[in-house]
């Protein structure tokens, strides 16, 4: 990997990615989504704002749409970099994704090609036929170890969650290994957050399903290494119970979202919106930067996140919620 640009290299595109940031659906143009009256409604104030709405005969296709915005704001990105290669780990989950569905279509021998993100590190196309042909070669480097890792444990168990466990881990370590080769703190420290919010919410939802050793040996397998937290410590705490495991996060950087989970009504989806609201105060961190990768990382985030809110808001109205209860519901937004 080439070595870190200096941040004055990223002058221009900085200054790009800012102008680019008005064009954001954040915390305002959320609140009107919320309130409109039904999904026609959405989709018309989406292209009010800008969105390029993917239609077919039938209608509007939201997660065309969604995967649309997604690829273009990571074009924007990349565009304008010096070494675009060290925004890398943020398109390795969607190549995961795409292996894992390729595996899964593979073996109960249905197409995946509609299911693939076009925006990871290997093509599509590519990644549909890797299953069948066993070459995982245009993956990155763990995840294409771990591909037929992968399959052998699902021929062995019948069981899909294996794939999903060993890819996610191959996953993260390809992030941890690109945000660390790339030698920008905010990349890595990103990647390690995310790390310690998947174990925490995996663990915080067994203890809470009194799942029992059972839960305790899936938690094993699931806990995945390269985070701030020990994911023994975390083991060990899952034997106590929530209060050992949220003290757990007393004097770490975690502290103020162990009190906020505390505090919260203990549903799942309050504890992941809590979790998800954390990340994105990291992420706002990049606001203080006048120029620098971290502009343009955090531009690529806030755009998940967008993606995201107006997924849960789109679910909303199919089903009928008031817009107070999807307030309720909606994550922060960078802007």
């Amino acid at each position: 990997m080439s070595r870190k640009p200096q941040s004055t290299a990223y002058t221009y595109a900085s200054a790009r990615i800012r102008a680019l940031e008005n064009g954001l659906i954040g915390k305002d143009r959320m609140a009107q989504l919320a309130e409109t009256e039904n999904i026609d409604a959405l989709y018309a104030r989406l292209e009010e704002y800008g969105v390029a709405l993917v239609r077919n005969e039938s209608g509007v296709l939201l997660e065309a749409t969604l995967n649309g915005m997604l690829k273009r704001a990571l074009t924007d990105v990349t565009e304008g970099a010096p070494a675009p290669e060290l925004f890398d780990f943020l398109r390795y989950p969607y190549d995961c994704h795409n292996i894992k569905s390729a595996i899964k279509c593979y073996l109960r021998k249905l197409p995946a090609s509609d299911m693939l993100f076009s925006f990871g590190t290997a093509a599509p196309e590519v990644v549909a036929k890797m299953p069948e042909s066993g070459s995982f070669d245009a993956l990155p480097a763990e995840m294409a170890k771990a591909a037929p890792l992968a399959m052998q444990a699902y021929e062995k168990t019948g069981d899909p969650r294996a794939i999903d466990l060993i890819l996610d881990k191959a996953c993260f370590a390809d992030m941890l290994r690109c945000a660390s080769m790339s030698g920008e703190a905010f990349h890595l420290q990103l990647v390690q957050t995310q790390i310690d919010l998947v174990n925490l919410m995996i663990c915080l939802r067994l203890v809470r399903m009194q799942a029992g050793q059972q839960g305790k040996l899936l938690l094993e397998q699931a806990l995945i290494s390269g985070g701030l937290l020990d994911p023994a410590a975390m083991s060990r705490a899952y034997d106590e119970g929530q209060g050992a495991l949220l003290y757990l996060l007393n004097r770490t950087p975690y502290e103020k979202l162990g009190r906020l989970i505390e505090e919260s009504d203990g549903t799942a989806a309050a504890a992941e919106r809590i979790a998800d609201d954390y990340r994105m105060e990291l992420v706002r961190t990049a606001k203080q930067t006048v120029f620098g990768i971290s502009v343009l990382t955090a531009y690529f985030c806030a755009q998940e996140y967008a993606v995201k809110n107006i997924r849960i808001v789109a679910a909303a109205k199919k089903a009928g919620l008031s817009p107070e209860i999807i307030q309720e519901r909606i994550r922060t937004s960078y802007v």
